[in-house]
């Protein structure tokens, strides 16, 4: 996902000026409050400005506590929150040259650090969005990410790499379902598709639900699983269909009828590790599943164009094929057909945790509390 460096820093500019072009925003009225440790830039009313000022010095003093450090970030950080999508749209992040469906964004800077909020996106959270993003600044769950945490001036000791708790979750439901009768009570539920495989014949676990893949994109999934199904007959493709109409409308009137490729409705999480760890592949566009599939040993197709997990590239586990059909088809192809590769994949560690984030959670908290 591309960000509007450029148009997000004008924004600020522009409103600590006060000064607006016509149009959206000289529409608003923007205020400036200047709390002890953040500035907070909005045309959503004092009222809701005060009152979210205040849940970020709370935020921020919970945090710093929890960290035993009095000092969480010394870089300033700026908020500017928007009353809504209209005044939010024109400086959204920008996916495959359109804007993204986001609440809001974090954006690094050398002299300010810029968060932007629609304050009225509710479906999306838009306050758990604001806590995700500061959060940014005070820690990370892998040790790449370090550096970056340095730089923000939060001492090396005061660190607690923990790791992933997603992947806690996986390996614990993952070692449930792999017990002994597990798969046959598993695979003759009511939810789980039932098709005949033979001996040889590898499972392609698929998903794609991404809002920026809808039409073309989806269109372009299928059109890389008809060519990959045609080409590979011991090939068994999983594809657990999201209900949106977008995806569901498009992938069955492309894909149904082909008697490798099995499509079903939505999983639920048993089920699901249960087939991730049956497969050989796996085709996504899942953020989450670029995070898990290391731990099982599975190669990813990740059907998007860019990735913030740079370390699931980096480890080898996941190549980012993007939208093309066929650049989809050779990754799939090498993923499956390179030995060596496969056999460092199913070797390597999960850059995102060992399965112990929990308990070094609960660990650090019973030391500083």
């Amino acid at each position: 996902m591309k960000s509007s460096r450029l148009g997000f820093a004008a924004l600020a500019v522009c409103i600590s000026l006060a000064v607006f072009t016509p149009g959206v925003l000289a529409a608003d009225k923007w205020i400036n409050l200047a709390s002890k440790h953040f500035n907070v830039v909005s045309n959503a009313g004092e009222r809701e400005t005060r009152e979210l000022a205040l849940k970020l010095e709370q935020f921020r003093y919970l945090v710093s506590k929890i960290r035993n450090t009095g000092t969480v970030s010394p870089v300033p950080l700026t908020v500017v929150v928007f009353k809504g999508d209209g005044s939010f749209k024109p400086f959204k992040p920008l996916y495959n040259g359109k804007p993204a469906n986001v609440a809001g964004y974090f954006q690094r800077g050398e002299d300010e650090n810029l968060i932007a909020l629609n304050i009225a996106a509710n479906e999306l959270r838009p306050l758990d969005t604001i806590y995700h993003e500061y959060t940014h600044l005070l820690t990370g769950y892998t040790r790449r990410r370090l550096p970056t945490w340095l730089a923000e001036g939060i001492a090396e000791n005061r660190i607690i790499v923990t790791g992933n708790t997603a992947v806690d979750a996986l390996l614990l439901m993952h070692r449930r379902v792999s017990a002994v009768g597990q798969a046959e009570r598993i695979e003759n539920s009511e939810g789980f598709p039932r098709f005949a495989t033979r001996s040889g014949d590898r499972l392609v676990l698929v998903t794609a639900h991404r809002r920026e893949s809808f039409g073309e994109g989806i269109r372009s999934i299928c059109a890389a699983i008809r060519t990959l199904s045609e080409r590979h007959a011991d090939w068994q493709f999983l594809f657990p269909v999201h209900p949106n109409p977008n995806v569901d409308g498009v992938v069955r009137p492309l894909l149904q009828g082909r008697s490798n490729v099995h499509l079903t409705a939505p999983l639920n999480y048993e089920e699901f590790v249960y087939a991730m760890g049956r497969s050989s592949l796996i085709l996504t566009d899942s953020g989450g599943i670029q995070e898990e599939a290391p731990s099982l040993g599975k190669p990813v197709v990740l059907l998007r164009e860019v990735t913030e997990r740079v370390e699931a590239v980096e480890s080898g586990n996941v190549i980012v094929a993007g939208l093309a059909a066929e650049r989809i088809v050779e990754a799939a192809e090498r993923l499956v057909s390179d030995e060596a590769l496969g056999a460092r994949i199913r070797a390597g560690k999960n850059p995102y945790g060992d399965g112990m984030a929990s308990r070094r959670i609960i660990d650090h908290l019973l030391r500083v509390l």
